[in-house]
């Protein structure tokens, strides 16, 4: 018997759990490259230089998806949706330009 996975609902889970996940600054853990150390803490560590939350972020987007994934059905979604699914990723990459703008706009 082959394992159920609809890639479909994996796509769109994780648009929208690393998106929230961003909104609500809510990484797994922070990855510091010039120390090369992992915390496993939402708090910045001091004097250990800037941390990266991306690593984090997907770590908290992987399992969400890939638990709703194995969970629904494959045949769940109908063409109709499966031919708009490309919107999903699109409004995912604006949500992130806007939660980020602060970074790269005056």
């Amino acid at each position: 018997m082959r394992p159920r996975f609809s890639a479909e609902v994996f796509t769109a889970t994780f648009c929208v759990a690393y998106v929230s996940a961003l909104a609500a600054n809510l990484p797994l853990f922070l990855y510091y490259p010039q120390e090369r150390v992992f915390s496993w803490s939402w708090a910045p560590l001091s004097g250990v230089g800037p941390g990266m939350a991306w690593y984090g972020l997907m770590a908290v987007a992987f399992p969400v998806s890939a638990l709703v994934a194995a969970v629904a059905p494959t045949d769940g979604l109908p063409l109709r949706v499966r031919e708009w699914l490309w919107i999903l990723p699109a409004c995912a990459m604006i949500g992130c330009l806007y939660l980020m703008s602060h970074f790269f706009l005056p």
